[in-house]
């Protein structure tokens, strides 16, 4: 199974990322907006993320990409990376946590979201390999990250109910599974938040 460099080193590139936030120097104080602002990515990230776990079953695990079948359900269907953007939210929330500088925020936030941008671009590619129409035609009509309109794929001939079927969905995990199987995301994700939140504690 074929595997892209860039997505086995993403823990490697998340723990740059992370360690970066640790260690520039604060510019400001967690002040209220800041800490909303933070809350509601953080939040929204860990929503999104769930939602995408439900549908993508025993899908991507270490450094494998692996992918059984396409999921094309749930946030899936509104969007080709979900978990992609969940962390580039997750991102930007600990970004606002950090206090930067507005030159250094905006240096990591650019680098974090071009970082989430291209496993989505190389997973794209991965998938069209694999799945080939079947992806081009979700593809064509699921955007991105669902932040912009796409045009309908064209309509596909009807088939005889006794036709090759529609490939099989991973089974629907529920919420609580879902969760579990990112438990290690997030204990980092936490004590990341906390380790970013205490420094305001330091002299």
């Amino acid at each position: 199974m074929r595997k892209f460099s860039l997505y086995r080193l993403r823990g490697l590139c998340a723990g740059a990322f992370a360690l970066a936030l640790l260690l520039l120097p604060r510019r400001f104080g967690v002040d209220g907006f800041r800490l909303s602002a933070a809350a509601i990515l953080l939040a929204g990230a860990g929503l999104l993320r769930v939602s995408a776990r439900r549908e993508i079953g025993e899908h991507t695990r270490a450094g494998e990409l692996a992918a059984p079948a396409l999921a094309v359900s749930g946030p899936y269907a509104k969007m080709r990376h979900p978990l992609y953007l969940a962390n580039l939210f997750a991102g930007w929330g600990f970004v606002l946590l950090a206090c930067l500088s507005v030159q250094n925020a905006l240096i990591l936030a650019l680098l974090w979201s071009a970082f989430c941008r291209r496993l989505g671009v190389l997973e794209d590619r991965w998938l069209e390999a694999k799945f080939g129409d079947e992806w081009r035609e979700w593809a064509a009509r699921t955007p991105f990250w669902g932040v912009a309109p796409r045009k309908s794929a064209p309509s596909a001939p009807e088939k005889r109910m006794d036709e090759n079927p529609e490939p099989s969905a991973p089974p629907r995990r529920s919420a609580w599974k879902a969760f579990r199987a990112d438990f290690w995301t997030w204990c980092w994700q936490i004590l990341l938040a906390a380790l970013l939140v205490s420094r305001e504690l330091l002299p």
